[in-house]
């Protein structure tokens, strides 16, 4: 299981297994950004060589589960949860507390533990998606203050 293998069909379905367990890793430890080098530490992780988490890194680099970040790339966006799926979740949340209003990203935080942990700039990018599902409406987009619908 650690070591990458060589024949094409397995490696295909080593690369798959471990990049589901990666994102599974990441959502059980909320992780969203993570340095590599970081990332290489963990375990069971740090049992792989690097090769074998490069092949995986770009594996979900290619799916879109991961994206590289940081000005020396350095970093791993990992989207265990995609953006549209955050918005139906933020979405709920906000119904289930009968907010009707968000006032800024910071009062997200307080709704999951899990939300405080998402780039700003991706929660940004949730409220359009929310407001192109026609979910919610601006009231100030500057300032990031929603309606809910």
């Amino acid at each position: 299981m650690y070591s990458r293998p060589e024949g094409s069909n397995f490696l295909k379905e080593w690369k798959e297994k471990w990049g589901k367990f990666l994102l599974d890793y990441a959502e059980a430890h909320n992780i969203n950004v993570i340095n590599i080098n970081d990332l290489i530490t963990l375990g069971p992780f740090n049992k792989l060589n690097k090769n074998a988490i490069q092949d995986i890194i770009l594996y979900l680099n290619s799916s879109g589960f991961i994206k590289y970040w940081g000005k020396n790339k350095n970093l791993l966006r990992i989207y265990w949860r995609s953006l549209d799926e955050w918005g139906n979740f933020i979405f709920n949340l906000l119904k289930e507390k009968n907010r009707n209003i968000i006032y800024g990203i910071e009062s997200l935080y307080d709704l999951d533990d899990r939300i405080i942990k998402i780039p700003i700039n991706d929660i940004e990018k949730i409220f359009g998606i929310l407001v192109e599902k026609k979910l919610a409406k601006w009231i100030e987009k500057e300032n990031n203050i929603l309606k809910i619908i």
